[in-house]
C-alpha cells in the first residue's frame, strides 16, 4: 500500500494544474477520500480474519491444562484478547484507513504505540 499524505501541497502543482488553490486543496480531499472508501473492503476484511484468528486463539489458551497459576495466566491472557475483539470492533474503517494514510507506518513503530487510537 502506497503512502498518502492527507496534507495538500499548493504550489507550483497547482499552478502547474491550472487550478486555484482552493479548487486543489478540494481535488485532494476528494482523492484522500476515494482511496478511503477504496481501501473499506479491504479493512473490513482484514478485521475479520484478525477476529476470527484471536478467537482460535483464546479457545487454545482457555483448553490449557496445567498448574493453577498457569490456568489462571491463560484466563487472563484471553480476557485480553476479549477486549481487544471488542475494542477492534469499535472502531470504524475509515478510521483505521485515514490512519494509515497519514502516517509513515511499520510494524515495529506500531506494537510500539502506547495507545493506537
Amino acid at each position: 500500500m502506497r503512502a498518502v499524505s492527507l496534507r495538500p501541497r499548493c504550489g507550483a502543482g497547482c499552478r502547474g494544474l491550472g487550478l486555484e488553490p482552493a479548487a486543489a486543496i478540494m481535488a485532494h480531499v476528494l482523492n484522500v477520500n476515494n482511496e478511503v472508501v477504496k481501501l473499506r473492503k479491504e479493512v473490513k476484511r482484514a478485521r475479520v480474519l484478525t477476529i476470527r484468528r484471536l478467537t482460535r486463539h483464546i479457545g487454545k489458551l482457555k483448553l490449557k491444562k496445567g498448574s493453577e497459576d498457569v490456568v489462571l495466566k491463560n484466563q487472563r491472557r484471553a480476557q485480553r484478547l476479549i477486549e481487544e475483539i471488542h475494542a477492534m470492533k469499535e472502531i470504524k474503517p475509515d478510521q483505521v484507513t485515514k490512519f494509515a494514510l497519514e502516517k509513515e507506518i511499520n510494524f515495529e513503530s506500531v506494537c510500539k504505540m502506547q495507545c493506537i487510537f
